[in-house]
This record gives structure tokens, sequence and C-alpha cells, in this order.
């Protein structure tokens, strides 16, 4: 997994690329952090992610509630592949219902 950071505005912007997994998450997991202590809306783009587990949606949800606390926000863009692994995990309010 790589993470590549962008500021876009007044959005953070995290590119991830590779397996979101539990070997993976703790990165992922610390990116978020130093997104959302700079940011108030990170938005993920998961448009090189090859694969996600239910440890991905820990992060992600986990780091919701962090922005929910804080009066941000977290979403999630491109994730066409992994829109199912969202829905069963009852997860796809992360999503971003404009883009694919």
């Amino acid at each position: 997994m790589s993470v590549r950071t962008e500021q876009r505005g007044e959005s953070a912007w995290l590119l991830l690329a590779g397996e979101l997994d539990r070997a993976s998450a703790s990165l992922v997991e610390e990116c978020l952090a130093v997104a959302q202590a700079e940011n108030d809306s990170v938005t993920l783009d998961f448009e090189d992610v090859t694969f996600m587990d239910s440890s991905g949606i820990d992060v992600l949800v986990r780091a919701s509630k962090r922005a929910d606390n804080q009066g941000g926000q977290i979403l999630v863009v491109n994730s066409h592949t992994h829109r199912r692994v969202f829905a069963i995990c009852h997860a796809d309010f992360l999503l971003d219902g404009n883009a694919a």
C-alpha cells in the first residue's frame, strides 16, 4: 500500500494504491490521523486500491467517527470496485454518491 497526500482547496486528499488490509491498515490510519489533524475534510481516492477487507472498513469508520466529533467529514471516491464491501459492512455512508 502506498499513500500520497495532496491538498486540494480546504480538503486533504489521500490517494491510495495497493491492498488495504490488516497489513496496511496502520499506515492508512496514520496518514488519516495526520490529515485530520490539519483538515476538517479528508477525501480518500480508491481509484488504485486493488483489494480491501474489513480492516480497511474499520480504519475508515473510526476516522469518520473522529471527523464527526471534530465537525469534519471523511469521503471515499472512485470506489466502484469496492462498493459491495462498503454496502455489506453498512459503511456505504462514506461513499460519495456522485463519484463512481
